[in-house]
C-alpha cells in the first residue's frame, strides 16, 4: 500500500514538476523555430541523393556501363579539373556515386581550407558533367543553413544551443508525461476534447515515440557544436596550406581501388582522399552499411608518389576515440544505414519541428483560454459559445473560474498541490 505524502512533501513534488513544466516551456517558445528550421533541413539531407536525381538527373544520372567496362582513370581527370578549377585550389576528395548509374564529384579545397569548388564527373567515361562552386549547389547550402544558418560563427552558437535545447525538452517532457506513458500507448487521441487537447495529445505522443531522435540528434548536434565553436572563436589565422601536390607525380589510383575492394569484400567506396596538405596520403575508404554503427568505416593508405601500401585500419581495430569520431556522423545524419533506416531518420527527424509547432499551438490556446473574460455566473454553455470552444472545455473552464475540481480530477494522483491551484493552472489538465 502506498503511504499518503504529506502536505511539505506534495508542496516539493510540485515545484519541481512546475519548475520543470516553466522549464520545458522557455526552451521550446525560445527555440523553437530554430528546431523546426533544423528539423526540416535535416530530413531533406538525410535522402539528399535521391531527390538530387529527381531534380538534376543530367548531373547526378549516368548510363550505366558495358559489361566488363571499368573506371575511367583518376589522374587524368584531376589533371583536367585542376586547369579549369580557380587559382590555389586543390584536389580535396573524391565522393563516388552509390551504383552503376551515378555520377561521381570531386572536390577541390581553397586556399583559405574552407571554399569548395566541386565537378560531377561520369566515372566510366571521364566526362565532366558539371562544375562550379560547391557553395551554389542545393546539398552544401542546404548543410550550411543546418550547422550554422548561414551566420558565421554565432549561427554555430545558435545551432549548439537548439541542441542543448532539443535534449533538454526530450528529458524535461520525458519526465512532466511520466504517468502518462501506459495511457499514451493504450489511447494516444481522444476525441471531443477540442482542439487545446487534441494538440496536447499529439504533442505528447510524438515527444514519447521520437525520444530516440531527440536524445540522438541533439546529443549528436550538441557534441558537433563543442567540436566546432571553440575553433570559430580563435583569434589566431589557421595555420597556410602547403604547396600544391603536383598531380604529374601522383601514382595511378585505380590499384589502390582494387585492393580496398580485395581487403574489404561486400563493401561500398565511399571517399577517396587525395594528398591536399602536407602530410596527407591517399586514402580509400569503405562504407559498410549493414554494420553496427561504430564499425561503419575503414580505410587504407598510400603513398602518393610511389602508390605503396602503407597500412589499414579496420573499423572493428579502431581505438575507441576514433570510434566516437566516427560514430557522430552516423548517429546523426543517417544515411549510412540500409534504405529503411535512412527513411527512419527522415521520418524522425521530422519530430522536433512537429513537437515545437506542436507545443506552439497548446501554449498559445491556453493563453487564449487565459485571456477569455470571466464571469463567476455563466454557465458552459455561454463560456463556449463566447469562446468559441468545445463543451467539455467550456464546462472545465467555467470549473476553473469557479475554483471548483475539473472533469476527471483524482486528488493528489493528478496534482500534488491544494484543489484550488490545480484548478487555476495544473499542467496536468491537458
Amino acid at each position: 500500500m502506498t503511504t499518503p505524502l504529506s502536505p511539505a512533501q506534495r508542496l516539493r513534488r510540485w515545484s519541481a514538476h512546475l519548475w520543470l513544466w516553466r522549464i520545458h516551456r522557455w526552451l521550446g517558445l525560445g527555440l523553437g523555430a530554430v528546431l523546426v528550421l533544423l528539423s526540416l533541413t535535416g530530413s531533406l539531407l538525410v535522402l539528399h541523393g535521391e531527390w538530387e536525381r529527381i531534380l538534376y538527373p543530367e548531373r547526378h544520372a549516368v548510363k550505366a556501363p558495358a559489361p566488363g567496362v571499368g573506371r575511367a582513370p583518376l589522374v587524368p581527370i584531376l589533371q583536367r579539373l585542376q586547369e579549369e578549377a580557380p587559382a590555389g585550389f586543390r584536389p580535396l576528395r573524391l565522393e563516388p556515386g552509390h551504383g552503376a548509374t551515378a555520377s561521381d564529384k570531386v572536390i577541390f579545397v581553397g586556399p583559405d581550407r574552407t571554399s569548395r569548388w566541386s565537378a560531377y564527373v561520369n566515372p566510366w567515361t571521364g566526362e565532366i558533367l558539371w562544375r562550379g562552386s560547391d557553395q551554389s549547389l542545393i546539398t552544401p547550402w542546404l548543410l550550411h543553413l543546418h550547422m550554422h544558418l548561414h551566420a558565421g560563427k554565432w549561427g554555430y552558437v545558435v545551432t549548439g544551443l537548439a541542441a542543448v535545447a532539443l535534449v533538454g525538452l526530450s528529458f524535461t517532457g520525458l519526465w512532466i508525461t511520466r504517468d502518462r506513458w501506459a495511457t499514451l500507448l493504450r489511447r494516444p487521441f481522444r476525441r471531443g476534447r477540442g482542439g487545446r487537447v487534441a494538440a496536447g495529445e499529439l504533442h505528447k505522443w510524438v515527444g514519447m515515440v521520437s525520444l530516440y531522435f531527440t536524445v540522438v540528434l541533439g546529443g549528436t548536434g550538441l557534441w558537433f557544436a563543442i567540436l566546432i565553436v571553440p575553433g570559430q572563436f580563435r583569434r589566431e589565422p589557421p595555420p597556410a596550406l602547403a604547396p600544391p601536390f603536383d598531380l604529374r607525380r601522383l601514382a595511378p589510383l585505380e590499384p589502390a581501388l582494387a585492393a580496398a575492394a580485395r581487403e574489404f569484400p561486400g563493401s561500398e567506396l565511399n571517399r577517396v582522399v587525395f594528398p591536399w596538405d602536407k602530410g596527407v596520403r591517399v586514402q580509400v575508404r569503405v562504407l559498410h552499411r549493414d554494420a553496427p554503427v561504430w564499425e561503419k568505416q575503414s580505410r587504407m593508405e598510400f603513398d602518393p608518389e610511389t602508390g605503396a601500401w602503407l597500412r589499414t585500419v579496420r573499423a572493428s581495430e579502431m581505438s575507441p576515440a576514433e570510434k566516437w569520431r566516427s560514430v557522430l556522423a552516423p548517429l546523426h545524419f543517417g544515411f549510412y544505414g540500409s534504405t529503411p533506416v535512412k527513411w527512419l531518420y527522415a521520418l524522425g527527424g521530422l519530430a522536433p519541428a512537429v513537437l515545437a509547432i506542436s507545443g506552439t499551438v497548446v501554449w498559445y490556446l491556453r493563453r487564449r483560454r487565459s485571456r477569455l473574460p470571466a464571469r463567476a455566473g455563466r454557465t458552459g454553455q455561454e463560456v463556449g459559445a463566447a469562446g468559441r470552444l468545445s463543451l467539455s472545455e467550456a464546462n472545465a473552464e467555467t470549473n476553473r473560474r469557479r475554483g471548483a475540481a475539473p472533469d476527471g480530477y483524482r486528488g493528489a494522483r493528478d496534482c500534488p498541490d491544494t484543489l484550488p491551484r490545480c484548478a487555476r493552472g495544473c499542467p496536468h489538465r491537458n
